[in-house]
């Protein structure tokens, strides 16, 4: 339980000091779609303090974001139990949301890759 607690405070640092969340367009896209939903409850774009014209469609005036849903779907999910104390900003909050946002869709990733490794070892070990 200790080595938990030394990895999430290590990655809080990270969060608070080290990580810029827009580095270009393609996460500001996901972003304004995540902050949207949770802040409006609307998949439009064009009030999210990530608009950009770059990486949105256009619809009948309304502007959304040009990326897969899954991913942004998936944040909203694991944002929206702290998106009432914790806000998209420029200050800390905003980049601590953001690094939910990346440790959660890469730890996803890790944990199925982990489990098929197993799987394929436990597989090759039977056989």
């Amino acid at each position: 339980m200790a080595r938990l607690r030394k990895w999430i405070v290590r990655g809080a640092i990270v969060a608070l000091f080290f990580y810029t969340p827009i580095a270009s367009v393609n996460p500001a896209s996901r972003l304004a779609l995540i902050e949207s939903l949770l802040s409006r409850g609307t998949p439009s774009t064009e009030a999210s303090p990530f608009f950009n014209r770059l990486d949105m469609v256009d619809y009948r005036g309304d502007f959304f974001s040009d990326k897969p849903p899954l991913l942004a779907l998936y944040s909203t999910v694991v944002l929206a139990p702290v998106h009432g104390p914790l806000e998209f900003d420029d200050g800390p909050a905003g980049k601590i949301l953001y690094w939910i946002v990346v440790a959660s869709a890469s730890g996803l990733a890790l944990l199925i890759l982990t489990l098929v490794t197993r799987s394929m070892r436990r597989s090759a070990d039977a056989g």
